[in-house]
């Protein structure tokens, strides 16, 4: 009870912060507009919660895959029609290429901090690895010893948003203003995971938390 209390109070805290920063948030016409809101979709994560809870399914690995078809739909939503199909072949080749990159990272990673052998891709062992790969490699180095499932999320997360990254260097800036929400969306979605594993937290009130936000 103690850490809903908690994160109740954070909650608050962020509401009294969004209105001191824009006082139209506190007006009544936003606030019938986020009743509005939560009547449908409170009613889609209710269901959610439940089938999660009760099929037992990992919230992590379909948070990520939401994340990435919401991100395609509004990529494909803001490109002309005469683009897409140069999206849907270069976002996928970016991923792939930094995602074999993130190989060699995770080879000299086990060579280097002796994480287990199940991160040590056959790929070689380089140290000479994309940038972000690197820094997500000295990470895991400085933090306390993580569990497989964290270092799973983490490293497919970050691969993913690497890739999409490097895929949107090569196309138009109105894509890097959409990636910029992505990759903020994905951190939060990395402080929903830690919420969750680190403080034991019940999956259904982290994200019933992060909708009311």
């Amino acid at each position: 009870m103690k850490r809903v209390l908690g994160i109740l109070v954070i909650v608050l805290a962020l509401y009294g912060l969004l209105r001191a920063v824009n006082p139209a948030a506190g007006s009544d016409q936003n606030h019938r507009f986020i009743a509005e809101r939560l009547g449908t979709q409170g009613f889609l994560a209710l269901g959610a919660g439940i089938l999660i809870i009760s099929g037992g399914i990992d919230l992590s690995i379909g948070s990520v895959f939401c994340l990435a078809a919401v991100s395609l739909g509004l990529m494909l939503k803001m490109t002309p029609e005469s683009a897409r199909l140069t999206y849907l072949l270069v976002v996928p080749g970016g991923f792939c290429v930094v995602a074999g990159l993130r190989g060699w990272a995770h080879t000299w990673r086990w060579l280097r901090c002796r994480l287990p052998g199940f991160l040590a891709w056959p790929l070689g062992a380089s140290a000479l690895v994309l940038a972000p790969a690197w820094l997500v490699g000295l990470l895991y180095c400085s933090l306390p010893r993580q569990t497989r499932r964290q270092r799973l999320i983490a490293g497919g997360v970050t691969a993913a948003l690497v890739g999409v990254l490097a895929g949107s260097i090569l196309l138009d800036p109105i894509l890097q203003a959409v990636l910029s929400v992505v990759i903020g969306a994905g951190y939060i979605g990395l402080l929903q995971g830690t919420l969750i594993s680190g403080l034991r937290l019940q999956p259904f009130v982290v994200t019933l938390c992060g909708l009311f936000i």
